[in-house]
């Protein structure tokens, strides 16, 4: 986390995100909360990168919370679950997207699956990810 104070006022970046492979494929999740400016209000963006094909990123797919997470703030394509079960475990006050997916990358040239709805709690971050080909990743273990 990155703080500067900037004419007495105190401002918090924080960038996790986590680069894995899997099966020969390469991918980068990101989530990325952005605090409130006199140009825009806070928001909080999760990024899902696919580095198989490419160095830098071939494919990337966004969604876009406002901030803060409340149910009546909610987009067009956003929703809200009370609870949802991830590998037998109840994850609660989960918020949801279709992320909006990069149209400068050809997706016919390559045999990559892309997000279709990415599950968020403020509790455990991303905890599940769906996808255009039915799969899904859940959320198995938090390791400190």
């Amino acid at each position: 986390m990155n703080k500067s104070n900037e004419n007495n006022q105190c401002r918090i970046v924080e960038l996790d995100d986590c680069y894995f492979e899997e099966e020969n494929k390469k991918y980068k999740l990101l989530i990325h909360p952005s605090p409130n400016t006199d140009y825009q209000p806070a928001y909080l963006v999760l990024f899902f990168r696919d580095y198989t094909y490419n160095a830098y990123w071939h494919y990337n797919s966004r969604s876009l919370f406002d901030l803060p997470l409340k149910v009546e703030g909610l987009k067009p394509g956003q929703s809200y679950f009370d609870s949802l079960l991830v590998l037998n475990r109840y994850f609660y006050n989960v918020f949801a997207d279709e992320p909006e997916l990069d149209t400068s990358a050809n997706k016919s040239t390559n045999n990559t699956v892309h997000p279709s709805m990415f599950y968020y709690t403020t509790s455990h971050g991303i905890i599940k990810i769906d996808f255009d080909d039915g799969s899904s990743w859940e959320l198995k273990e938090i390791i400190p």
